[in-house]
């Protein structure tokens, strides 16, 4: 798998959340102190959408 464009880095706030689901991968993806992170959108422990 390679990179996958989700947004423009100006259409993020610090705080921002935005979620988005890619061949059935949940992905959380939020920007804090101007750096942009991704993570699982699902819970391990409890297999709950965050």
């Amino acid at each position: 798998m390679g990179w996958i464009r989700i947004c423009d880095k100006n259409s993020l706030n610090d705080g921002d959340i935005k979620e988005f689901d890619h061949n059935d991968i949940k992905i959380l993806i939020t920007m804090i102190r101007d750096k942009i992170y991704a993570t699982d959108r699902i819970c391990t422990h409890a297999y709950a959408d965050l």
